[in-house]
């Protein structure tokens, strides 16, 4: 009689353990190429065209660069802490 084959236990994936990091790095880029370069950019193509058909400048809707530099930030030394220590990455 042949011993009956144990199935191996199921794989969990714990997705959002190992990816919070580089999901909050990439919305503080995103947001960062907002403040930084889109933003500026609207501003003033807005002003060019309010000075050429005559209507006022809208406001355009902006974050706070330095907090999106603290965060930034923070998640480069977070990591770099990490590292430091020898802490396994997936």
């Amino acid at each position: 009689m042949s011993e009956p084959q144990s199935m191996p236990p199921p794989v969990r994936i714990d997705w959002i353990n190992k990816r919070w990091r580089p999901i909050g790095g990439a919305i503080c880029v995103v947001a960062l190429a907002y403040a930084l370069i889109v933003h500026p950019l609207i501003e003033a193509a807005l002003a060019v065209a309010s000075v050429g058909f005559g209507f006022a400048v809208p406001t355009v809707p902006n974050v706070d660069k330095v907090l999106l530099l603290e965060m930034t930030a923070l998640f480069v030394v977070y990591r770099s802490v990490e590292k430091v220590k020898g802490v396994a990455t997936s």
